[in-house]
């Protein structure tokens, strides 16, 4: 009798983890068009976990004109949680520009700077975030890329058993889309 009664609760709390592990962690995307500034290729949203596209307003501010955008995972994806947000901006000149490029990075510490991505960026990556501020000629773009994946344990335990993505996964997909953002940027 005592084992029927401990097989029942084991089998109970492996079919809530189960049902929990196999929940969807992604949205559908929406049927709005991707801004023109965020174009991003399928592949590297495909690569990067996030293939649901999900908001694009245009935003006005002093003379600035931009674009915020966010991707997630989608509705199929059971295991990696990722959200990828992208802020397009294009200033009136360009010191305006570089000086938003300051603005950005200021107070983030860890910040490195890359030579290879338009006329001037900076990267940071820690297991789980990551974020890249690059500017070329009058646009800048800002790219965070977040994501863990979760564990069988994840249902009984919270988020806190959730496993990072390893930073230097997340900064290569950053930089990627930087490339790509400010592949026409002028």
């Amino acid at each position: 009798m005592l084992i029927g009664v401990v097989l029942g609760a084991v089998a109970l709390v492996g079919g809530y983890l189960a049902l929990v592990f196999y929940s969807s962690v992604g949205v559908a995307p929406l049927a709005d068009p991707v801004p023109e500034e965020c174009t991003v290729s399928a592949e590297l949203l495909a690569e990067a976990g996030t293939p649901s596209w999900q908001s694009g307003p245009l935003h006005m501010r002093d003379g600035v004109e931009g674009v915020s955008c966010r991707w997630v995972a989608g509705p199929d994806e059971h295991v990696r949680k990722r959200q990828l947000s992208v802020e397009v901006d294009r200033y009136h000149a360009k010191p305006a520009a570089q000086e938003a490029v300051v603005e950005l990075t200021a107070g983030r510490g860890g910040m490195s700077e890359l030579s290879d991505v338009g006329d001037e960026a900076f990267v940071r990556a820690v297991d789980g975030n990551a974020e890249l501020v690059a500017r070329r000629g009058r646009t800048v773009v800002a790219v965070q890329l977040a994501g863990s994946d979760k564990t069988f344990f994840s249902g009984l335990l919270g988020e806190s058993e959730d496993v990072a993505v390893p930073a230097e996964r997340l900064k290569k997909l950053v930089v990627a889309v930087g490339r790509e953002l400010l592949a026409d940027a002028r």
